[in-house]
């Protein structure tokens, strides 16, 4: 049976063990070998079942105590792995294997620091152990310098391009702190009557602005003319606007202990309009504002991590010059479930807070006789719908994600899943249209829900390079609209890793 185990003949490794576990039930040895063909085969659960039967016949026996930590630290348990191999190297200062196996589980921990010192004390013993000058190998690969370089790509039904461009860079300043430097390009472009701010004009086709001053507030579509803007600003419907931005942020993460660990990072953004510098006007073609993360998260067991988040970003791939003042506040959590190293479910939640507040015109009822705005004849003063004011917009969003990996091969792995997302943004109560009066370049409507197929393909031909292809298709609703559209994502990632 031991033979046909090391030659990966494991069903009649096992078959033979039987035969002698029918002979004698309390064979330990045969309970023992059972144990490890069923790690071999990555069967976690029958290996913990035949090696806590060997335990039974023999307790506390320091090979099977030690196999049965392997199996658990194998199959991802290494919380639970780490104490029991913590006592058995307090037994057996001296005993290699435990000393490797230790180490192990505490690199696992994200604790590279212990298991470096662990394994000087392997190889003081054995000093050309192989097992040990392999792990030693594989965490100072994990502790490396890597130079990432991404790319993505959206384009939505509403003609609008979105890219962004990554450089990022991230290091190890401290064995169990990773700290990161990131650049990130981020051009945009649309159509001007999508993105632009609209000037109505009588009897003619609207024109549209690619960028507006702004006083304090963000003004809705009829709270400027076109004796706002200079001349030849103003642009046809069908014009392109675009808009970039430049962002850069530095940070770390680090996993304090087997249940603790936290990410946090800050920097700056550039928001670059297209059009020219036009400051006397109020229109400055570029502005340079502050964003910061912070995310600690808990981690329950090996299967289950709770997170929770706050941060300040700039909504850049809008193209209008709006979104280079719109600042979101953000908090948010998320819990995600890891039933096995293939799959992957996860739940989160939003709050945002919308900056600066949108200023919003008074709105009368019309006049059906003689057109404008309908007249008190009492006060002699507009019959109003809705009274101006300055509101401050705040949004809530659920998003629901399901993955697993179908393939996994030595070079290659590819991934499928299902997402899902649903949020809406408050409009004040009363006013006509709240879309218009309150969209001016920021995606803010009443309700919205996507849902959609993923796939993602992992390419490593070597260990200097990885390349991720991923994408998502499905149906989106824009407020309570009956009609769904169509809507699509793709993008790539390439790695560079020295």
């Amino acid at each position: 049976a031991r033979v046909l185990g090391w030659a990966r003949r494991y069903n009649p490794a096992l078959e033979n063990y039987d035969q002698v576990l029918k002979k004698d039930p309390q064979s330990y040895d045969a309970w023992l070998g059972k144990g490890r063909v069923y790690s071999y085969e990555s069967r976690w659960r029958d290996s913990l079942k035949a090696y806590d039967e060997a335990l039974k016949i023999r307790p506390k026996e320091p090979e099977a105590v030690r196999d049965r930590a392997q199996a658990l630290l194998w199959s991802g348990d290494a919380a639970a792995a780490q104490p029991i191999l913590a006592d058995l190297h307090a037994e057996n200062p001296n005993d290699t294997a435990v000393l490797i196996s230790l180490a192990s589980s505490e690199n696992a921990l994200a604790r590279p620091d212990r298991a470096l010192h662990l394994l000087d004390e392997a190889q003081r013993i054995e000093p050309n152990n192989a097992d040990a000058v392999a792990l030693r190998k594989q965490i100072h690969n994990a502790l490396r310098p890597e130079l990432r370089l991404g790319w993505s790509y959206l384009r939505d039904s509403e003609l609008l391009n979105i890219w962004a461009y990554r450089v990022g860079f991230s290091f190890n300043l401290h064995h169990r702190i990773r700290t990161y430097l990131n650049v990130d390009y981020l051009p945009s472009s649309g159509l001007a009557a999508l993105f632009g701010y609209p000037i109505y004009r009588e009897n003619e086709t609207p024109l549209f602005a690619p960028n507006v001053p702004l006083d304090g507030t963000i003004p809705s579509p009829i709270l400027l003319g076109e004796t706002d803007f200079p001349d030849n600003f103003l642009l046809p419907g069908g014009t392109r606007i675009s808009q970039s931005a430049a962002q850069f942020q530095a940070g770390g993460s680090m996993r304090v202990n087997r249940w603790f660990s936290w990410t946090a990072g800050a920097g700056a953004i550039q928001l670059r309009h297209g059009g020219p510098d036009l400051d006397a006007a109020g229109l400055p073609s570029s502005r340079t504002r502050f964003i910061y993360n912070a995310s600690p998260t808990f981690h329950v067991g090996r299967h289950v991590m709770f997170s929770l988040g706050s941060s300040r970003q700039y909504w850049a791939y809008t193209p209008k010059s709006t979104a280079q003042e719109i600042h979101v506040d953000e908090l948010s959590a998320s819990l995600v479930l890891m039933p096995n190293t293939r799959s992957r479910i996860a739940l989160g939640y939003y709050h945002r807070q919308i900056s600066r507040p949108f200023q919003i015109p008074d709105i009368c009822v019309s006049d059906p006789v003689n057109g404008g705005c309908l007249i008190d004849p009492g006060s002699m003063e507009p019959v109003l719908l809705f009274e101006g004011r300055s509101f401050k917009k705040t949004g809530n969003g659920v998003t629901f994600t399901a993955t697993g990996i179908v393939y996994r091969g030595e070079m290659t792995e590819f991934e499928v899943g299902y997402d899902a997302m649903a949020f809406g943004y408050n409009h004040p109560p009363g006013l006509p249209s709240p879309e218009f009066y309150l969209n001016t370049g920021v995606f803010t409507p009443s309700f919205y829900q996507r849902h959609a197929g993923t796939m993602r393909l992992g390419l490593s031909p070597s260990r200097y390079l990885f390349w991720d292809l991923h994408g998502s298709a499905g149906v989106q609703q824009i407020r309570l609209s009956p009609d769904l559209s169509f809507s699509s994502t793709a993008g790539s990632r390439l790695d560079f890793n020295f």
